[in-house]
């Protein structure tokens, strides 16, 4: 018998082993797990990126009776936003203008871990008697060297928010 053959000849099975299957297994659950973690938080975030562009509607609405009126409106009714039907069975459950230059979205139960969670728009504009510049602001966001019309109401934390609604040093 050649010695080179003997040595290439392998002596284990032929198929995989039950470990090695089930090894397979465990590694695909925990990649599948993994994916679907990073898509519920991709989802999550999407719904707030909603709620942001939603706002722009309220904003517009806000400027507009800033304009007329020469002070901010102080409720929905005052710009003629009904509170709860602005989105009916939407990802936002309640919109709430307030005064000050604020409006308030609280997600509804169709968001989970977010659902009944606010996140707040406020206007931001310069000191004394000139209105202008006015920069909108979303959660904990800044807009220095502005002045916050209202307080901020947000519930949802950094993690859940868009990177220029988070809270900067």
């Amino acid at each position: 018998m050649d010695v080179r053959l003997h040595w290439s000849r392998l002596d284990g099975p032929e198929s995989p082993a039950l470990l090695e299957f089930l090894i397979c297994l465990l590694v695909m659950g925990i990649m599948t797990w993994v994916a679907a973690r990073g898509m519920h938080r991709i989802q999550q975030h999407l719904h707030v990126l909603d709620a942001v562009t939603r706002a722009s509607a309220s904003e517009v609405a806000m400027m507009e009776y800033r304009a007329t009126h020469g002070l901010w409106p102080d409720s929905n009714d005052s710009v003629s936003v009904d509170a709860a039907q602005a989105h009916p069975g939407g990802r936002i459950e309640v919109q709430t203008i307030r005064a000050g230059g604020a409006v308030d979205f609280r997600f509804s139960g169709r968001v989970n871990e977010i659902a009944g969670k606010t996140v707040t728009f406020r206007a931001w504009q310069a000191s004394g008697a000139s209105d202008l510049p006015v920069v909108w602001s979303c959660g904990r966001g800044r807009a220095r060297p502005l002045t916050a019309v209202s307080e901020d109401r947000t519930t949802l934390d950094d993690r859940e928010l868009p990177s220029p609604c988070r809270a900067r040093n």
